[in-house]
């Protein structure tokens, strides 16, 4: 099936580095702050640019460029988001914000094979974010990878939602 289907959301850079994609994305945002995106000891991250006072904001994001999400929407505006009705569900409490949030990130970066892409911003925000196969939480992990964990409350949990998440979107 094609709807609802993932794409690969790391997508094609365009010869920018992922340092120079982050400034623009600052810049286009009017976010501000002392960071710099930098490979470090454990990889890909934010870091400080500079030594900060106790308390000071390390980076401060307008409202106007987070994807936000209502907590409370009714059962009508919830069916209309999942694309069919929520009695239809196995469980109907686990269309919770965050997966609704998630949701949205694939919209707008044009994850979703129903979408054409989005934004120029959430395109190139699009460029830097993990590859699948380099994502590492345990809900993304397949079930040989977890046992290696050897701890069965990782496992039991990354199986439970995995199973929520293929419930909710088969």
């Amino acid at each position: 099936r094609e709807r609802g289907r993932v794409r690969d959301l790391r997508g094609a850079g365009e010869g920018e580095d992922d340092e120079s994609v982050f400034n623009k994305l600052m810049n286009q945002s009017s976010s501000k702050g002392f960071v710099r995106l930098r490979v470090g000891e454990r990889g890909r991250g934010l870091f400080a640019s500079k030594d900060l006072e106790a308390g000071e904001a390390m980076l401060k994001v307008p409202l106007t460029a987070c994807i936000k999400v209502d907590r409370n929407v009714s059962e009508e505006e919830l069916s209309l988001m999942l694309g069919r009705p929520l009695s239809e569900l196995e469980d109907p409490a686990s269309f919770t914000w965050d997966v609704r949030m998630a949701r949205m990130l694939l919209n707008k970066t044009g994850g979703l094979a129903t979408d054409t892409g989005g934004e120029e911003f959430w395109g190139a925000y699009r460029t830097l974010l993990p590859k699948p196969a380099e994502l590492t939480q345990p809900l993304t992990l397949h079930p040989h990878t977890l046992d290696l964990f050897q701890h069965e409350e990782v496992k039991s949990g990354a199986l439970k939602q995995q199973h929520r998440l293929r419930a909710l979107f088969p």
